[in-house]
Order: C-alpha cells, then sequence, then structure tokens
C-alpha cells in the first residue's frame, strides 16, 4: 500500500491501502510482517499438539538470505500462504508432504490443501502448522495456499519473495536501512530540537 514500485498496479496499492486501514490486529500485523518459517528443519515439537494447541516452529527472520535449496519454507500474511520447495528437495521431502516422486513433477500454484491424510509424521506436522496458522488468521478472509517452486513460475515466485520484506525491492532500502534511516532522521530531530533552544 505504501510501497514506491511503479510494478505495483493500481488496483493492488488500493486494496492493500484500504486492508492497512480496515484489518483487525491479528491480521494487520502479519499483513505488515509476514511470518516465514523453514518447515523441513523444525524442531521435532512444531507440528504437534502441546499443552497451548499446535506448536509452530521459531519463525526465521523475513529475508530469502534464509532460503535453502534443499528446504521446504512457509510465509504467510494473513491472507495467502506459499509453501516455498527449494529446487534441491530430496524426493522423499517430496514424497512425504506432496505425495510425488520427485521435484520435477511438483506443480506449482493455488492449491486447496495439501495431502493431509498421507501416513507419515512429517506431513501430519507440516499440516498441522498450516492448520494452525488458518486458525490464528481466522477472519474475513481463509488464508490461500500456494505452493512456490524455487525455480518455477516467475510471477508467483516474486510474489512470494515480495513478502519476505527484509529484501530490497525496486530501488527501495531493505528493512534494516529503512530502520536505520529513520533512527538516524529521529536523532537528527531530537539533536536540533534540543540545540536549537
Amino acid at each position: 500500500g505504501i510501497r514506491q514500485s511503479a510494478q505495483i498496479p493500481s488496483d493492488i496499492r488500493a486494496y492493500s491501502q484500504a486492508s492497512l486501514t480496515s484489518l483487525p490486529s491479528q491480521l494487520l500485523i502479519p499483513y505488515i510482517y509476514p511470518t516465514f518459517y523453514a518447515l523441513h528443519s523444525m524442531p521435532a515439537e512444531a507440528g504437534t499438539v502441546g499443552e497451548h494447541g499446535v506448536i509452530l516452529p521459531p519463525p526465521l527472520p523475513s529475508t530469502s538470505e534464509r532460503l535453502e535449496r534443499h528446504g521446504l519454507f512457509s510465509i504467510e500474511d494473513g491472507q495467502t500462504m506459499f509453501l516455498w520447495v527449494g529446487r534441491d528437495a530430496v524426493p522423499q521431502l517430496v514424497l512425504d508432504v506432496f505425495n510425488l516422486p520427485s521435484y520435477e513433477v511438483l506443480r506449482g500454484g493455488k492449491v486447496p490443501h495439501i495431502h493431509s491424510l498421507l501416513d507419515n509424521p512429517f506431513s501430519q506436522r507440516v499440516n498441522a502448522v498450516i492448520e494452525k496458522i488458518r486458525e490464528m488468521r481466522r477472519g474475513v478472509y481463509y488464508p490461500h495456499l500456494y505452493v512456490v517452486k524455487e525455480n518455477g513460475e516467475p510471477p508467483l515466485r516474486l510474489w512470494a519473495l515480495s513478502a519476505l520484506i527484509q529484501d530490497r525491492a525496486d530501488m527501495l532500502p531493505s528493512y534494516q536501512q529503512f530502520l536505520q534511516s529513520l533512527k538516524e532522521k529521529v536523532g537528527f530531530s531530537i539533536r536540533v530540537l534540543w540545540f536549537g533552544r
């Protein structure tokens, strides 16, 4: 909604601006700062039921530097969920989660759900994490789920990567660069106010 980019269509920008002013906090926070999880390396307790329901994996910093070519990742912003599959994902991971023999036969795109009835612990844990996220984001939106292959369709890849807001986008600064710039401006303003008296 406020990103300075000529590549964002006007209808998407208008929708985003309306969302920023109307979403409840449990949806607004992930919309502004999407959550990012590594599912292939999540701790053993993640995706299992604990004292307060399904345990989520620890979130990663929202940067593509954390993407691994052999990994399976979840990126979600409260309205959309992406399952990012690295190009070197081992056949066993693809079989356990998608019930397919290899990465090459996996198709990217929108899916209603992944195979929740596969009889293996990893599939059940991944599905539990996805359903827990959807439950946390309950509201007017039911988050759509997209499978994104690392070397798949460029528009889908770019859409998923745009949710990793700590990366630079177009000519804009990264999240850390923006915060540093803001900090410097606030510090300068305080010095001007203090010494300007």
